[in-house]
């Protein structure tokens, strides 16, 4: 019992601590707003979400549609408006698609030698039955851009590639290099090649992907991936472009079903008539890993504790007796853990215009301070902290309420494309993500519970974001990414594309 009373006379000192430092050095608003957001709401929040019944909140699955159904009644609690095309849901047509391979059969041959696959080493997915027999090989460059991806080249012919080994480049090109890749696969899978064919150092786990089906006027062509050595030796050896190689293939049509995912998505509208149609994004994903078995991975600071955070910052700003001048637009992506589906989904389906949403505050991991470098607490680091001026509001607030907003000296950067915040990016908005801990002991384990979270340092971090943001909203004053960076440039770039079309 002592004990007891003791944890809470600490925790009841914190808070009233908090709460002095805040009303002493903020604007009336500014206090109300903080005043707003409570350890005992972001507790609540994220005990529900990462609560056993929600069963891990895989994507697809209903404890993720429960979940989203949770953050929309919040947004309509709030008062926020609806956004979406149902309601303040963003639906996406996307499929689960599980490979077939009972009857499958590969071999590729090259000056006189073959090669065949074992099939422990094989994905392979067709939306309908495939039977080649010695067709052309083209091989691709995922390093290039511009290697063979002429449409009228590939037309009838099987394209053979290597993913690049991630593992084997400096930590700060790896991202470029994936999203180099993803946009090669994207063209590829719009070619007129019959067949794609990938060698990899690593398949992963075997199981249904998940597959986006806005847009599509044709059928993908049937892929296989392939892990084995002798295959992988024998796709290095061939040479870019048109070869001499021909592949014979059979691939069993996949189970393909078809399930509407959602964005949740609410917006408060700003006050003033000249910077109401601009926005700024405050986002968190809400889905996590799902079970396995009868073990759930609840991924209570792994999302639940930004989802939690983006439902406490729209209430407190919807209180707020005089609105920010900017729109606010809030979101809950869905699939961050398969590969940032969600918010991929929302920058090629925007609900607000990308060139008219000046920032994006991406919510990630706000709850553990247990971080596997040591205590994190009254810290956040930001990622990309100087890709561009985005820190300026955060820091600023910060020195307000005492919090750091900090760059990692190489965790910042090399996680930047590892959240949601990277889909943004990559349209030109300045978009980062927000957080307590990279990594914790917890971390993708069965054991990330909403008890080993520390709400009282989650509340003074979430009033702190929650005093930028309204700062942010109210500025006149551009977020810009950084000209001086050379690790900005490509979102310059990107910037630049999207402000010339409007």
């Amino acid at each position: 019992m002592i004990v007891l009373l003791m944890r809470l006379a600490r925790h009841l000192l914190l808070a009233l601590c908090a709460a002095a430092l805040l009303q002493a050095s903020l604007s009336s608003e500014e206090t109300l707003l903080a005043n707003a957001i409570t350890a005992s709401e972001l507790r609540a929040h994220v005990s529900f979400l990462a609560s056993d019944p929600l069963e891990g909140r895989d994507t697809p699955s209903k404890g993720l549609d429960v979940a989203a159904e949770y953050i929309a009644s919040e947004f309509r609690r709030a008062g926020l408006e609806s956004a979406g095309d149902e309601g303040y849901f963003q639906t996406a047509p996307f499929a689960t698609v599980t490979e077939n391979t009972a009857e499958f059969r590969f071999s590729i041959e090259a000056d006189g030698k073959t090669i065949s696959v074992p099939l422990k080493t094989v994905r392979a997915d067709a939306e309908s039955r495939f039977e080649g027999k010695d067709l052309p090989v083209v091989k691709v460059s995922m390093a290039d851009e511009d290697s063979a991806l002429d449409p009228e080249k590939l037309a009838g012919k099987a394209v053979v590639a290597e993913r690049p080994d991630f593992g084997s480049i400096v930590e700060d090109k790896r991202q470029d290099a994936y999203e180099k890749m993803l946009r090669i696969r994207a063209k590829l899978v719009k070619s007129k090649a019959v067949l794609l064919i990938e060698a990899t150092a690593n398949l992963g786990p075997p199981g249904p992907r998940l597959t986006d089906l806005s847009g599509r006027t044709k059928a993908p062509p049937p892929s296989i991936t392939i892990r084995d050595t002798a295959f992988r030796e024998f796709a290095k050896g061939l040479s870019v472009g048109e070869t001499s190689a021909k592949v014979s293939a059979h691939v069993e049509a996949s189970d393909i079903q078809k399930v509407k995912l959602k964005n949740v998505v609410g917006l408060l509208r700003g006050s003033d008539p000249a910077l109401k149609d601009s926005y700024v994004i405050v986002s968190g994903h809400y889905d996590h890993l799902g079970k396995q078995g009868d073990s759930i991975y609840s991924g209570a600071n792994d999302d639940a504790s930004g989802t939690a955070a983006m439902l406490s910052l729209a209430e407190a700003v919807a209180q707020l007796k005089e609105r920010p001048k900017r729109s606010i637009l809030f979101v809950a992506y869905f699939g961050e853990e398969k590969g940032l589906l969600g918010s991929r989904y929302y920058g090629a389906h925007p609900l607000v215009p990308l060139a008219r949403t000046i920032a994006n505050l991406n919510l990630e991991q706000l709850g553990r301070t247990d971080d596997s470098e040591g205590k994190n607490v009254k810290r956040v680091f930001v990622t990309g902290f100087d890709y561009s001026n985005l820190h300026e509001w955060l820091v600023a607030a910060g020195h307000e309420t005492g919090v750091t907003f900090y760059k990692h000296a190489t965790n910042s950067d090399s996680f930047f494309g590892r959240s949601d915040n990277q889909s943004l990016a990559d349209a030109g908005v300045p978009a980062h993500t927000l957080g307590t801990a990279f990594l914790f002991a917890d971390y993708h384990q069965t054991g990330d519970h909403w008890d080993k979270l520390d709400y009282d340092n989650m509340a003074l971090v979430t009033r702190t974001i929650g005093v930028a943001l309204v700062r942010l909203a109210n500025s006149p004053k551009p977020v810009v990414w950084s000209m001086d960076n050379p690790k900005a440039a490509n979102y310059v770039k990107a910037a630049k594309g999207l402000h010339a079309s409007n």
